[in-house]
């Protein structure tokens, strides 16, 4: 018996947790989408698309969504479940799954949730699909989806901090060249 079965903590739960403390530990907008992809397979999702807003990778000096080499690959794709132009859609799915499926299902969950953070800065739009009549009953599955959605608005957050950060130092260090020459 480990620490964790003697505290309560189911083996799911601290397996959950442990993808949500990497994530927040990410630097970058490719690590972070890995560790969704990772949530989204332990929580048994189907589908899971993150439309990105692109004005927060270019202001941020991102690199491009189109680079991202990250396991499971990403397929990055004109968003046609986004908004507009304006955004960037990361998309994964379930082996076998066809982009879509879920959706004209009977018995699909499908969730939009827009990743807000608290000074009302949207991030984009997470959305999820999950067949019901498959997988394991969780019956915290809902809880882990709440819990997954702050995880990713505090790590969109940290990064984009930690960017902004970077491209002030990257500013000033111009700024003290220029002025040495």
């Amino acid at each position: 018996m480990d620490l964790g079965d003697g505290m309560g903590l189911s083996k799911g739960r601290r397996q959950f947790s442990g993808i949500q403390m990497d994530m927040r530990r990410t630097s970058d907008i490719h690590k972070f989408w890995s560790q969704v992809t990772r949530a989204l397979e332990m929580l048994d999702i189907d589908e899971g698309r993150l439309c990105l807003n692109t004005s927060m990778l270019k202001s941020n000096n991102m690199p491009p969504i189109d680079a991202m080499e990250v396991c499971p690959p990403v397929t990055k794709t004109a968003c046609d479940t986004c908004a507009d132009d304006t955004q960037t859609e990361l998309y994964w799915q379930k082996n076998g799954i066809v982009k879509g499926e879920t959706d004209s299902m009977e018995s699909s969950m499908k969730i939009e949730i827009p990743l807000m953070n608290g000074k009302g800065y949207g991030y984009g739009t997470f959305i999820i699909s999950k067949n019901l009549n498959e997988g394991p009953d969780n019956h915290f599955l809902l809880r882990r989806i709440q819990s997954l959605k702050e995880n990713m608005i505090a790590s969109l957050e940290e990064i984009t901090e930690k960017n902004e950060a970077e491209q002030k130092t990257d500013e000033l260090n111009k700024h003290s060249s220029n002025a040495i020459r």
